[in-house]
Formats: structure tokens, C-alpha cells, sequence
């Protein structure tokens, strides 16, 4: 179960830690638009591999453990499903309200409309990005 893990979560960290880095060097302009609209487009597929993950973390805990119960869990382990929930449910605020700025662009946005849309955006995903890391660094310290 924990390579069905592994897999999703790779599937949805990778495309999220690609265009945190990428904002990193092109945070305004077309170029940065165009690819958060390539990143939208991963949409369904982020979806998927995010409850392939948390599925997959189900199905592992029960094998270790026999159970779903936090008690007698290591501290880490319980740090690392904490900021999972948190990342969860950053998750869902910045694909559903976070991105609706990119979503509504027209084609040919004029700079003011780009600069409006981008700031919420690059906050929110390097926020995210933060969550991802500090949970790949739990995840290897267990």
C-alpha cells in the first residue's frame, strides 16, 4: 500500500513543486500565465492522484497497524498526517477560489489583469509548495 501512497503523492507534489519553481523566476507576464493555465489543466488528474494518495495512506495504516487510531502513534507520524490535512485543505481552497483569477482570464489579458490575478496565485502556491517539502521531509524521517 505504501507504493500506491508514494505514486499518488508523487503524481500530485511534482506538478505543484514544477510551477512553484517556475513562479519563482517568471512571476509576472504571459509566460506566467500560460503556464498556470498548462497547471489548471492537470486539474483532474491532481484530483486523482490525491485520492489515490490519501487512499492508498488508508490502506497502509490499517496493514500496519490493524486500526485507524492515532493512539501510540509516533510523534512524527501524527505531525505528518496533521500537515497532510492542513495541505488537504489548502488544496481545496486554491483550486477552487485561489485560481478562479486565472480561470476567468481572456485570451489576451491586459498587464493589470495579469498582475491582479498572479499575486493571490504565487502566494497561495508557494504556501503549498511549503506544505509539500515540510511533508516530504517528514515522510523520509519516519
Amino acid at each position: 500500500m505504501h507504493i500506491v501512497e508514494l505514486a499518488g503523492f508523487s503524481l500530485y507534489a511534482v506538478p505543484f513543486l514544477w510551477l512553484g519553481t517556475k513562479t519563482l523566476t517568471q512571476r509576472s507576464g504571459q509566460s506566467a500565465v500560460t503556464n498556470l493555465q498548462r497547471f489548471v489543466r492537470f486539474g483532474p488528474m491532481l484530483g486523482l492522484s490525491l485520492g489515490i494518495c490519501i487512499f492508498g495512506s488508508l490502506g497502509g495504516l490499517w496493514l500496519d497497524y490493524g486500526q485507524f487510531s492515532w493512539t501510540g502513534m509516533p510523534d512524527q507520524f501524527v505531525a505528518r498526517q496533521l500537515i497532510f490535512g492542513m495541505m488537504w485543505v489548502s488544496n481545496i481552497k486554491f483550486e477552487i477560489w485561489t485560481l478562479d483569477g486565472i480561470r476567468d482570464m481572456k485570451p489576451e489579458p491586459t498587464t493589470e489583469m495579469i498582475t491582479t490575478a498572479l499575486g493571490p496565485v504565487h502566494r497561495h502556491l508557494w504556501l503549498h509548495c511549503l506544505l509539500l517539502l515540510i511533508l516530504i521531509g517528514l515522510s523520509l524521517s519516519i
